[in-house]
């Protein structure tokens, strides 16, 4: 009996501890595999666009409307990060640091980045010959 007493105290508090923190309906990229919905414009087009983002590196930034699409970061004219604040948000006229680029890769759908093999798998699930640079 003794034992049994003794193995009660110890689990309750587990079992407690396993309903606090964060839940997973929380945080909205935990229930899914894709990435961040976004809203971006392209420097020259007033249109305001919509679609998921994919993948960030250096030099550009993937976005999937109907279509996969490279967005170079010279022609992007500001990106908002749905439901994320300012911390995700590229403004007008400024380029990303290396720190918003990594947070940004975190809430894509693929954060270590869209090359080689992995790219060619992805246009070929998409029916792309190509990824399409937005002109």
């Amino acid at each position: 009996m003794r034992l049994q007493s003794l193995l009660t105290m110890l689990l309750v508090p587990v079992v407690g501890a396993c309903t606090h923190g964060v839940r997973p309906n929380a945080v909205p990229f935990s229930t899914t595999a894709g990435g961040a919905n976004v809203t971006y414009w392209v420097k020259g087009d007033p249109a305001k666009r919509y679609g998921e983002l994919f993948a960030v590196n250096d030099s550009a930034v993937y976005v999937r409307t109907e279509r996969l699409s490279r967005i170079p970061w010279a022609r992007l004219n500001g990106l908002d990060v749905d439901r994320l604040g300012s911390r995700f948000d590229v403004y007008s006229g400024r380029l990303p640091d290396a720190e918003k680029r990594k947070r940004l890769a975190l809430v894509s759908r693929f954060p270590q980045g869209l090359s080689g093999p992995l790219l060619a798998q992805v246009l070929a699930a998409l029916k792309q010959d190509a990824v399409e640079d937005v002109p």
